[in-house]
């Protein structure tokens, strides 16, 4: 859950660039499931939840989370990883495919 990781002091985390391309990709959820339901076409959701997929491991690969000695950098991005599931989960069920509870 979000809640668990949110309580952090964002004075003290800064944002970088490929967690900013994490966060931007989270906020085009809402209008890529509209662009998708208005063009009937579920390729569209499935292509923002790829690319979304990318985005975050690149992310990931570059800035591994439980090595991160700020402890509110550390939970920043465990809030954002928890969002990225989250976002992956609701996607892939609108698809109709389960995802597994744990990789």
């Amino acid at each position: 859950k979000v809640d668990d990781y949110a309580d952090f002091n964002a004075d003290n985390v800064q944002i970088n660039s490929k967690e900013l391309d994490v966060i931007k990709s989270i906020n085009h959820f809402k209008e890529t499931i509209q662009l998708a339901a208005k063009e009937l076409s579920p390729a569209v959701l499935a292509n923002y939840l790829f690319s979304l997929v990318k985005t975050y491991n690149s992310f990931y690969q570059d800035f591994p989370i439980l090595k991160e000695s700020n402890v509110d950098s550390k939970s920043f991005r465990l809030c954002l990883s928890s969002l990225t599931a989250r976002v992956l989960k609701n996607g892939m069920e609108i698809l109709g495919i389960e995802l597994p509870s744990r990789m």
